[in-house]
């Protein structure tokens, strides 16, 4: 089975949450699927990540590039359009949101 836009974002950031210790979200806590969303949970969860895990673990988990954040955030996104079916409109915004989280985490 494939997601689709936001819902998939969630996904495997629930998955990979499991996986580092952080409890999954439930189903009522999706968002809606919009552009506006898909940048909001993805900055709330980049910047979750970022404060628990540190950006040098994100970049190793997500195969980033680098440990800076634009190839951290590109790697988010990488990972969500691989499980996700109709991403496309929403990489733009899931890029800009994980960038603006990871900027919070650090600030």
């Amino acid at each position: 089975m494939r997601f689709t836009g936001p819902r998939a974002l969630i996904l495997v950031v629930a998955v990979g949450a499991a996986s580092c210790g952080i409890a999954p979200l439930r189903q009522d806590d999706l968002p809606d699927p919009s552009r506006k969303e898909a940048r909001a949970a993805a900055s709330a969860i980049c910047a979750q990540a970022a404060e628990r895990y540190g950006i040098e673990r994100m970049a190793r988990y997500l195969g980033a590039a680098s440990d800076r954040p634009r190839p951290v955030a590109r790697a988010f996104v990488r990972q969500v359009a691989a499980v996700s079916d109709g991403w496309e409109p929403y990489r733009a915004a899931g890029v800009r949101g994980c960038l603006a989280g990871l900027r919070s985490a650090s600030s």
